[in-house]
């Protein structure tokens, strides 16, 4: 696999694009071109003189609530470039400057609760990877990278936005150094695409891809910025060093329920992470003794089913660049196979992090070709006793501008002795115009896994395919998929939720718009899904009806009424090993309620409801999720996860809690708390984050966390305490 990376990497010469082989018309607009001397203070006033006569990038047109429409509020939007960098004016005009709603201040905050402004750049226009840009009324601003469908929240550049209210609306200001962009060298054209949230009616306007089944995000489907001229790249290199100081305190209670443990431990360690382009489209990484100290907490969750839960990866070294490394379809409802799961890196099987020595990766695509290759040497650790090298490499090739073939590999077995590699093709194809307005896409793909040498663990060969259809239409949504996956496949770098089965699964939704009043649109659902096991028994039928409504105002009811049955065919135990499933057939009938507010109010929330058997008994369940944002400095928020089991031979209560209180003093000085309890571990915790931007590539990390016990007699005894101390600084060249 990693002969087939080099390969493909000698494919295409510096700066080739593909996208002269793939284009059609799409909207332009038009970039200015200044000197430094002359380039505007970066203030967010506005009022610079080269801001008079940049070039606007035209009229915006409304996808929310009435497509088509020209906009109730007008949008203007400017912009510029010199040798080092983009410059963007944006002014958000608005009848009713009182009602904007200005919330979230924060790097990288979610601007669902306010008006804000996103961009998405393809320097190299070739609509499969792209940057997204957004900056709220706020000045809360954030950015990602596309690839397919994956959406990368945690990548950050090196970039500043400034934004004020004003009494005509908002308005900001945006400067974007080109350094911290990859580009072909005189790509003269890249792609584009803009829109505008205005909060208080639950408005949309975009540039270009003006259809209502079809996500902003989507590259394939953006605009074009015409005009880039000569621009400095530097040498391509970051060097990011990082000091860090931590104390920590590890306590255990004693039979008589005193807490003794070693006192305060403190420590200091230094690290670094290089960043250079070995061409304008191609990045080669390097970390040495990686550090993840302000990565916020997991979210907690009680596991109910016989199945694995998926976390979410949230160290920003595996998140760079993850979009290389995506594979088949994926799926925003719920994941069940990655062939390559980050997370198995740097952790141990309790969630205990193991040290990362080092580590390289190379990714980015050159002309057709996609490229992806990581490696990472991990200390040891309980599980295996030795150091482990475990390394991942992806190869895709465009073949037309919505069709691309590619393969996959990884080695290494970050648990366990011996050897494990997996080894998979996947193809996707895209219809724009199947059927009138709608749009279809098709994936496929096969994984074949070999392990052998483990520790009393079977060695073996497994293989698992999976195909999938998905359409979009202004009113209609649909996808029809069937997986079949061996008892012996065994991803150890992966993540597979089941395996032994063959699945089908097909859904539809209809969701007609009334012409008229407070209904944006009704919603109704059909979701079916049968699974077997390999020689053709049912394990699993599920059937859900899915109606709800959407308001103009972004308020939502939901529903749901479900009909299942599970076939379980070993017994096992739930809730902290406590409660016991005993193995046989199952029939399951849910109702599910749901009410969802609005983000744009000061006081938002959701609110669920559920109830239904739950194997041979029955259970309740709440679900509450609260926030208050009185004012730009405070957020406050709250959830409950509540559920009350009865079997027929035990009674429990589950039990998650989460409390959040978040103080962003400036866009660049902000401090988020988090507390969490659950009744499964019966561990409350907490985690501090005090983040300041010292300047766009310099921070400052403060993080304090610990956790208490709940111990049978009522009382709360500390186990951990926490702090670091993080300093990390970007050198550019």
């Amino acid at each position: 696999m990693l002969a087939l990376f080099l390969f493909a990497a000698t494919l295409a010469p510096q700066g080739q694009d593909v996208a002269p082989l793939f284009q059609e018309d799409r909207r332009m607009a038009q970039i200015g071109r200044i000197d430094a001397a002359d380039a505007p203070n970066f203030d967010g006033s506005l009022d610079d003189p080269c801001w008079a006569q940049a070039p606007e990038v035209g009229r915006l047109i409304t996808v929310e609530p009435r497509l088509g429409a020209d906009p109730d509020q007008r949008t203007v939007v400017k912009t510029l470039h010199d040798r080092h960098n983009l410059y963007m004016a944006v002014w958000c005009f608005d009848d009713n400057p009182s009602g904007i709603r200005a919330t979230q201040r924060s790097r990288d905050a979610s601007l669902d609760p306010d008006d804000r402004v996103e961009f998405i750049l393809d320097p190299f226009n070739s609509r499969r990877n792209a940057y997204w840009f957004q900056i709220g009324a706020g000045g809360s601003c954030g950015d990602a990278l596309l690839g397919g469908s994956h959406f990368e929240k945690s990548w950050d550049a090196i970039w500043d936005g400034r934004a004020k209210i004003t009494s005509r609306g908002w308005q900001a200001e945006i400067r974007i150094p080109f350094r911290s962009l990859a580009f072909p060298e005189g790509g003269r054209v890249w792609g584009f695409n803009l829109r505008r949230h205005r909060r208080q009616a639950n408005s949309e306007y975009r540039f270009t891809n003006i259809v209502l089944g079809r996500r902003f995000f989507r590259v394939a489907d953006i605009g074009l910025l015409d005009g880039f001229g000569e621009i400095d790249t530097g040498i391509g290199l970051d060097v990011v060093p990082y000091a860090v100081g931590d104390m920590d305190r590890r306590r255990e209670l004693s039979f008589a329920n005193d807490p003794t443990g070693r006192d305060w431990n403190s420590n200091g360690d230094a690290g670094l992470d290089m960043f250079y382009r070995l061409m304008p489209s191609m990045t080669f990484s390097m970390t040495f003794n990686t550090d993840f100290a302000e990565t916020e907490s997991d979210a907690r969750k009680i596991n109910l089913t016989r199945f694995p839960l998926f976390f979410p990866e949230k160290r920003d070294f595996f998140l760079e660049d993850a979009s290389r490394f995506q594979f088949g379809a994926g799926s925003r409802r719920e994941t069940t196979f990655v062939p390559f799961f980050s997370r198995r890196i740097g952790l141990d099987s309790k969630g205990n992090k193991i040290p990362i020595i080092s580590g390289v990766k190379v990714a980015g695509e050159v002309g057709p070709w996609e490229v992806g290759f990581l490696s990472i040497l991990q200390d040891e650790s309980v599980d295996v006793g030795s150091e482990r090298n475990l390394s991942v490499a992806r190869v895709k090739r465009s073949l037309a501008a919505e069709t691309a073939i590619g393969m996959i590999g990884t080695i290494g077995r970050p648990l366990d002795r011996g050897s494990n590699s997996i080894y998979g093709v996947d193809f996707y194809h895209r219809e724009k115009r199947f059927i009138g307005d709608s749009d279809l896409r098709f994936w496929a793909n096969v994984v074949g896994s070999h392990t052998s040498g483990g520790d009393g663990k079977k060695d073996g060969n497994g293989m698992m395919g999976d195909v999938r259809l998905r359409g979009e239409a202004n009113e209609w949504r649909w996808h029809l998929g069937s997986r079949w996956v061996s008892d012996d496949f065994n991803p150890e770098l992966g993540f597979i939720r089941r395996k032994g089965i063959k699945q089908f699964d097909q859904g539809t939704m209809w969701l007609p718009r009334p012409d008229t009043g407070p209904i944006r649109n009704w919603q109704l659902g059909v979701r079916t899904r049968a699974v077997t096991d390999e020689a053709n028994e049912v394990e699993d039928l599920d059937f859900r009806l899915d109606p709800g409504i959407e308001f103009h105002s972004g308020d939502e009811i939901r529903m749901t009424f479900g009909r299942r049955f599970e076939r379980v065919d070993k017994d096992f135990k739930v809730f902290n090993e406590q409660f016991e499933i005993p193995m046989a057939d199952y029939w399951e009938t849910r109702a599910d309620l749901r009410f969802e507010s609005s983000e744009g109010r000061p006081l938002s929330g959701e609110v669920s409801l559920s109830a239904g058997d739950r194997y041979a008994g029955s259970s309740e369940r709440i679900g509450l999720d609260l926030a208050w944002r009185p004012s730009p400095l405070l957020t406050v928020g709250a959830e409950l996860d509540w559920e009350r089991v009865r079997l027929p031979n035990a009674r429990f209560v589950a039990r998650v809690l989460e409390g959040r209180l978040d103080l962003e003093f400036t866009p660049r000085v902000t401090l988020h708390n988090l507390l969490q309890y659950d009744n499964e571990s019966r561990n409350l915790g907490f985690q501090s984050r005090l983040r300041w931007v010292l300047e766009p590539g310099s921070d400052l990390f403060v993080v304090v966390s610990g956790g208490w016990l709940d111990y049978l007699d009522g009382g709360m005894y500390p186990h951990s305490q926490d702090l670091a101390i993080k300093l990390v600084h970007t050198f550019r060249f």
